[in-house]
């Protein structure tokens, strides 16, 4: 095991109060636990890719060491519930885990936009990897969720954002304006901070929007980009623009979780820091295959000086950061805590 990866772990277990050792997979850990059977359902957006790469493996480890008694399946493909209505879908009982993705419906998760805040430090996917997973645990976030009957269990971990698009690639940041580029978040109040016309949508309009040309650009990561084919219909992609993240994770109902055993939410807790750790191996292995894939098609790589992006990055991180936190304010929310703990937080995981 890699030493980031028995960091992440060891980080994980203390976030979640668990007690893994060194994180190694001893015998120990790899026993099976005993307990009733259960088959649930999870909502999921999207068909299988490398960022769900995470939901995948936890269901797997919960199948592995419960011998079939805790068994989840993941309907892809909205097949249970819209990507934007997986809260309601937890909150009346219509299954029992799923997607939550903050920027989908901000009005419901509010505190947890802040991890759709552009140009937040995470050095790489681990440090923000744990970063999620102690805003989770955070009394904050877990009163929350819990409104609408869930919590979250690990992140789906998303690498670092670039843009995609259609047309004349860009040469400087400020080429941007007066287009119409999907992003969510902050990351779209950086945007429209320079002229852009933001318009929002989740993933699986993604492709449509680009081909009609109803997009001109589309804020996502490469790994995205080539799971939802978006290569097809797109003809350039940046390098090093490195606009953020957003925060989703997979939440159980809450209702669900109180009912448990205790063995159960350990294994639960357990497998979810196991395949949080998949997740980072897999993508970066999937943003290098993305890479490839745009290099065969011939997509123009555009990488901007150094220098026009950090001026980006000044004149709106700051700013943004400043008037989201003033919007929690505003909803009673502790927008200054939250956000010095991602801070904090991340600059301690990148030590």
């Amino acid at each position: 095991m890699t030493s980031n990866r028995c960091n992440l772990l060891a980080f994980a277990a203390v976030a979640a109060g668990l007690v893994l050792g060194q994180g190694a997979a001893t015998p120990a850990a790899a026993q099976m636990v005993n307990g009733p059977k259960f088959e649930w359902r999870m909502s999921a957006y999207g068909s299988p890719r490398p960022t769900t790469t995470v939901a995948n493996r936890f269901v797997e480890i919960l199948s592995e060491r419960t011998g079939g008694n805790l068994k989840v399946d993941i309907a892809y493909g909205e097949v249970l519930s819209p990507a934007r209505e997986i809260m309601d879908g937890l909150k009346i009982g219509a299954f029992e885990m799923g997607f939550a993705t903050s920027s989908y419906y901000p009005g419901k998760l509010p505190a947890h936009t802040v991890f759709d805040l552009p140009f937040l430090p995470f050095a790489d996917m681990t440090v923000e990897t744990k970063v999620m997973l102690g805003f989770f645990r955070l009394p904050e976030a877990e009163a929350e969720m819990a409104r609408w009957n869930a919590r979250n269990i690990t992140p789906l971990t998303l690498a670092p954002f670039q843009m995609i698009g259609k047309g004349t690639p860009p040469k400087v940041v400020n080429d941007f304006r007066n287009k119409r580029i999907r992003a969510g978040g902050g990351m779209a109040e950086a945007l429209r901070r320079i002229g852009v016309a933001v318009v929002q949508m989740p993933s699986p309009e993604l492709y449509g929007a680009i081909e009609r040309g109803v997009v001109d650009g589309i804020v996502t990561s490469h790994d995205v980009t080539h799971a939802f084919k978006l290569y097809e219909v797109a003809n350039w992609y940046t390098t090093n623009l490195d606009m953020g993240v957003q925060q989703a994770a997979i939440a159980i109902a809450l209702d669900k979780w109180n009912a448990m055993p205790p063995q159960y939410k350990t294994l639960i807790d357990e497998a979810g820091l196991k395949a949080a750790d998949a997740q980072v191996e897999r993508l970066k292995t999937a943003n290098l295959a993305a890479l490839e894939e745009f290099r065969k098609r011939g997509m123009t790589a555009v990488t901007f000086d150094l220098a026009d992006r950090e001026t980006f990055v000044k004149a709106n991180a700051g700013p943004v950061w400043d008037a989201w936190v003033e919007e929690m304010d505003k909803k009673g929310i502790p927008g200054r805590k939250l956000l010095d703990f991602v801070l904090t937080e991340a600059k301690k995981a990148s030590m």
